[in-house]
């Protein structure tokens, strides 16, 4: 028991150690900021290939994502660097107040356990294009980037849905498939079932968007033979990466908020690792006195 507790405790030293060397890294190599930086226009130009170069540009018109073909009479696409599904399915849900424990019907965007007396579906229907979807080819200017420089800007906001006046009611709750066939619009929702009373099983789905549309980038300038032009990684904090946000800044501004996004996701990490790890230990310390208190007795 002494054995897993000084354990326990050497971990907790050690990972507090490996963070803060790593947050001493990452610091230090902020100082060496790129510095070999051309403003580049958003309409590129041949002689900056090969450099490093930054842009604050617009999202192009091209950059279009679809929704699910099942919902194309109710929203077909949107303009921007990913598009969202979101599909909830009405269950229990157990809440607490003074009295004890209730539950209440809500909708959720995963499946919960069911009781005796409170039966939850056991799964959710499959729905054409569900979750988060990034545009195939991203373009900002006249710059192609990779959709994997784009994982982080996360603002969205609920798409419009046009309601078709179709709906035929399904005959198994939860649906097997779900179409604008088998759907009602109400508050830019489709809803499976009763609107108003909706019961467990019944699916709502909504729709959302990227709101960037202007952006802020550093990457190296390349060419290729279909005249195209695109933004590849540069070394910066000792990664390979395109500086990317969802704003316009100067070169110093956006070097500045991708460090301090790199430093606040390591901070992060460590909070959580030191907290789990204490957990453990303090969970060893009750443990080995209860164990004490009942050989004393």
């Amino acid at each position: 028991m002494m054995l897993l507790k000084i354990l326990l405790q050497f971990l907790v030293f050690l990972i507090y150690m490996v963070f803060l060397f790593r947050y001493i890294k990452i610091a230090r190599a902020g100082r060496k900021y790129l510095k070999d930086i051309t403003a580049a226009p958003c309409v590129p130009d041949s002689k900056n290939n090969g450099k490093i170069v930054h842009i604050n540009c617009r999202l192009d018109k091209s950059v279009v994502n679809y929704v699910g073909k099942e919902f194309w009479s109710n929203i077909y696409s949107h303009n921007g660097i990913f598009v969202e599904t979101k599909v909830e399915i009405f269950q229990w849900v157990p809440r607490e107040r003074m009295t004890g424990k209730f539950y209440s019907g809500e909708f959720v965007d995963h499946l919960l356990p069911s009781n005796i007396f409170y039966k939850n579906p056991n799964f959710i229907p499959n729905v054409g294009g569900s979750g988060r979807v990034y545009a195939k080819q991203i373009k900002i200017g006249g710059y192609i980037i990779g959709r994997e420089w784009f994982v982080n800007l996360n603002n969205k906001s609920k798409l419009k849905v046009v309601d078709d006046e179709w709906y035929e009611p399904s005959s198994s709750v939860p649906p097997i498939e779900i179409s604008n066939l088998n759907t009602q619009v109400f508050n830019d929702f489709l809803y499976t079932g009763d609107i108003i009373n909706p019961k467990i099983g019944d699916i709502r789905i909504s729709f959302y968007g990227s709101e960037d549309i202007e952006f802020s980038v550093i990457g190296r300038q390349t060419g290729t033979l279909l005249g195209e032009y695109q933004l590849k990684p540069v070394e910066f904090l000792n990664k390979k990466m395109v500086l990317v946000a969802g704003k316009f800044y100067d070169k110093q501004e956006l070097q500045d908020y991708i460090f301090s996004q790199i430093s606040r996701t390591n901070i992060e990490i460590l909070r959580i690792v030191l907290i789990l790890l204490l957990s453990a230990l303090v969970y060893e310390e009750i443990k080995s006195e209860k164990v004490y208190l009942l050989k004393i007795n």
